[in-house]
């Protein structure tokens, strides 16, 4: 795993963000995110965060009905083959055979 080690270790580190958005009326404006204090926090890089993801993935599909906190699966309703109103269009297109929504 990756971890930050830094010159002084009792100082503050921020994250500041800005983006573009599209408003409503399809105007484009600038705007500032929320600061993000990640002093002392570890700090990991994009394979080690999926790794890590993947070792919880794994714990939790590894717990049985009964463990502490957990009281069984989710089963879904859903008849596989079927399309629902709240599917994203992406399943919906792909289903019809309108061919592939890619992501941006």
């Amino acid at each position: 795993e990756f971890e930050l080690k830094v010159k002084y270790p009792k100082q503050t580190r921020f994250c500041f963000g800005v983006a573009i958005r599209q408003t409503a009326s399809g105007k484009e404006e600038g705007i500032c995110l929320e600061a993000f204090d990640y002093s002392s926090q570890k700090i990991l890089s994009i394979l080690n965060w999926d790794k890590a993801a993947a070792t919880e993935f794994k714990r939790v599909r590894s717990l049985k009905s009964g463990d502490k906190g957990y009281d069984g699966w989710f089963v879904s309703g859903r008849v596989p083959g079927k399309l629902y109103l709240n599917d994203p269009l992406s399943k919906i297109c792909n289903e019809g055979g309108l061919g592939f929504i890619s992501r941006v």
